[in-house]
């Protein structure tokens, strides 16, 4: 037979009947126009699993595309019907596509004669080229055994042209990147192609049986292999080998994962002719595969396990916990503040940061005990059994001191605080998702009494995390609902009684609780990081209000709006851009505006906060500090930042009637701003003793319950006009 004498192995692959089994109509309309578009013109699918064995014996396709997870015939039982329908024939290749990769769902299937397979969701070029592959393969092996067949009857009538079919076989099988070796009837070596030799792959010699050279193959756990189990062998004997998964091991080679397919050569009468054997190299597959599985369980920043890999294990050490009757216990780290690290010095700082605190969990672990890092700044620790609370709180205290080192990132040292949440779990009968949830609420509790700490489950605070999760839930109800009302809490000249500003307070009219105090809600804000979008609410809304008065003739000339900003905002890049877009939106004149931050809003990043405070101040804004006094470098504040306004903290005024040292603090902190010609606002009075003493140290504006509670926009408005007519 000539070389031109038929159809290329391509013209065949593409000739070739492709059947789609899959009980998804998607699957079946997306792989079949994925073949049309290769150029397979014979592609037909099935949907429902119980037609497909009439369908095979109608139509004879040279390959079958199946879905294992199907209604009425799962794949394992179509399987098994095709390969008994197709037994003795010829070599039919079975692709299954699964979204199942266990081991057990892939020997079963391999046992049930699946000859690769495809993980859903799969790519279309994968599909082809493993379609085109098998394919190939099958023209191959049916050439082969066509030629072989003739190649014997040919030496039976010792006809003239033997060695050109044997020259033309050779080069077809040089061609082929599976390994192929056969032997003859009386188990001598016939054939040995490259592709073999290249797998270090060698038939033994001086043996009754045929087979590959013994220590060469192995099980895939790295176990020597039978005899019985060499795959030339099982041919030989009668045994057809399909998809059977093998280690080679070479001199000095790392060990190639094949997958042999092999048959006996049988001639038409039935005469036994010899064995082939194919092996497929597949190594790179499987390291393709696994590296596939590893970033599925693995979080790709640290390299630590994800959420999905600890729960598994914290599941399996559940069951052993439960069996063997003792506790473990399960530590939640979550790093305070670290939104503002990523505000302030960027997402690849906090990723850098993020990195170094995984490399130093790993560190600080027991062995046998397990760390991951879930979304975000949140890391999980499981802790083997036996683990009651004291051994946990070492651990906790050991993990604290490892990563509380200050870290190198982009060019800052940074020192961490973690919040610990542990929960130690004796009851049987609980889920992993239970007691991480339980371990949550620790954390909670954690950073509600500051952060930088460590605090053990306890019943109650599954209620609080309970609580502030709904609190977090209705909030973001809240703002997409327009439930956020601003109240304004006046401020008073103590000389003349006039009303010279007001501050803007926000409260959350929640349906079915009332109008509730923003203690309820803003410091779950803040941990949750939507005091960013309250605190955009809230200079909107205050500056629209502000814009609506200056149409009035109810504000004085020194009238001051103030609002208030969260560290959050002062340390996030954009918020100058914002309060521009705010004014030009609303029209609010910026002399009116104020706007108050608290000492610690300075502290993070002093450089970023001083830039922007300039900025604002360049634009006409007013910059208060608020509760002043109560942190630790003031003086260094008032010297660096554009500050205009201190505001006295309502903890010493509430006390300097009765209290000589608040008394002195009040005073000191009067005399500071009039020194630096800074205006004076005194929080919180109460009392008109509070009030009098105050006048008496020179204050010049206060605010609180003695003179006026918040009020909404219209009464202060009434408080605003009856002034006007006073006056």
């Amino acid at each position: 037979m000539s070389a031109m004498s038929g159809p290329t192995v391509a013209d065949e692959v593409l000739a070739a009947r492709v059947l789609v089994v899959d009980d998804e109509p998607g699957n079946v309309l997306l792989l079949t126009r994925h073949l049309q578009r290769a150029g397979f013109v014979h592609v037909e699918g099935v949907t429902d699993a119980r037609w497909a064995l009439p369908r095979f014996r109608e139509w004879r396709p040279d390959i079958v595309l199946l879905d294992l997870a199907m209604p009425y015939r799962d794949g394992f039982t179509v399987l098994r019907d095709l390969r008994s329908e197709a037994s003795g024939e010829e070599f039919l290749p079975v692709v299954v596509l699964t979204a199942d990769t266990s081991p057990d769902s892939r020997l079963r299937a391999l046992r049930e004669g699946a000859n690769d397979f495809i993980v859903k969701p799969f790519r279309a070029e994968e599909v082809l080229l493993r379609v085109r592959n098998l394919l190939a393969t099958r023209v191959l092996h049916l050439r082969l055994q066509e030629h072989n067949e003739q190649l014997a009857r040919l030496v039976a009538e010792r006809t003239r042209d033997l060695d050109a079919e044997r020259q033309f076989l050779q080069a077809v099988l040089d061609c082929l990147e599976e390994g192929i070796v056969a032997c003859d009837a009386d188990g001598r070596l016939r054939f040995a192609n490259p592709a073999a030799a290249r797998l270090g792959v060698q038939p033994a010699t001086g043996t009754t049986l045929p087979g590959l050279v013994p220590g060469q193959l192995h099980a895939c756990d790295g176990s020597a292999l039978s005899p019985d189990e060499d795959p030339l062998r099982r041919a030989f004997t009668g045994y057809r080998v399909v998809g059977q998964e093998l280690l080679v091991r070479g001199p000095g080679d790392d060990p190639r994962t094949v997958v042999a397919n092999g048959r006996p050569i049988v001639s038409d009468p039935g005469d036994r002719l010899g064995a082939v054997v194919a092996l497929q190299d597949v190594t790179d597959r499987r390291r393709v595969e696994e590296e596939l599985r590893r970033r599925v369980l693995h979080d790709q920043l640290t390299g630590l396990p994800n959420r999905v890999l600890f729960l598994d294990r914290l599941g399996v050490a559940l069951a052993r916990a439960e069996r063997d009757h003792r506790p473990l216990a399960v530590l939640l780290l979550n790093v305070d503040h670290f939104a503002g690290i990523n505000d302030t010095l960027g997402h690849e700082a906090g990723d850098a940061l993020l990195t170094a605190l995984a490399e130093r969990i790993r560190t600080a672990l027991r062995p046998g005990d397990s760390g991951a890092r879930f979304a975000g700044d949140e890391f999980a620790v499981l802790c083997e059994p036996p683990v009651g609370e004291s051994t946990a709180r070492r651990i906790a205290e050991r993990i604290r001191s490892a990563l509380s080192v200050p870290v190198e990132v982009s060019g800052r040292w940074i020192t961490p605080e973690l919040s610990i949440g542990i929960a130690v779990q004796r009851d049987a009968g609980r889920s992993a998702e239970e007691v991480l949830q339980d371990a949550h609420a620790a954390v909670f509790h954690a950073k509600q009494r500051g952060g930088g700490r460590y605090e053990i489950f306890e019943s109650s605070q599954r209620q609080q995390l309970l609580e502030r999760l709904d609190v977090e839930a209705a909030l973001r109800h809240a703002l997409a609902e327009g439930q956020l009302r601003l109240y304004y809490q006046p401020t008073v000249d103590l000389r003349t009684g006039e009303v010279v500003g007001a501050e803007a307070l926000v409260r959350w009219q929640r349906p079915g609780e009332g109008l509730l105090s923003p203690l309820r809600f803003i410091p779950i804000a803040e941990q949750t990081g939507l005091i960013a979008r309250v605190g955009q609410w809230v200079l909107r809304a205050a500056c629209t209000q502000l814009a609506l008065w200056q149409q009035t003739p109810l504000l004085g000339d020194g009238f001051t709006l103030s609002v208030n900003l969260s560290a959050r905002e002062v340390g996030t890049a954009g918020l100058v851009e914002l309060v521009d877009d705010v004014l030009a939106g609303t029209k609010a004149d910026p002399r009116r505006l104020c706007l108050e931050i608290t000492e610690t809003a300075l502290v993070h990043d002093p450089d970023r906060a001083a830039a922007t405070l300039r900025a604002l101040r360049e634009r006409g804004l007013r910059i208060a500090v608020d509760d002043f006094g109560t942190g630790q470098s003031s003086l260094t504040y008032l010297q660096r930042f554009p500050i205009g306004v201190l505001k006295v903290d309502r903890s010493f005024v509430a006390s300097m009637v009765t209290n000589r040292n608040d008394a002195e603090i009040v005073a000191a902190v009067i005399d500071l701003g009039r020194r630096l010609d800074l205006v004076t606002v005194a929080e919180g009075v109460e009392t008109d003793q509070q009030a009098a003493a105050l006048v008496a140290l020179g204050c010049q504006l206060a605010q609180g319950y003695y003179f006026s509670a918040a009020v909404p926009a219209e009464r202060l408005a009434a408080q605003l006009g009856r002034a006007g007519n006073a006056g």
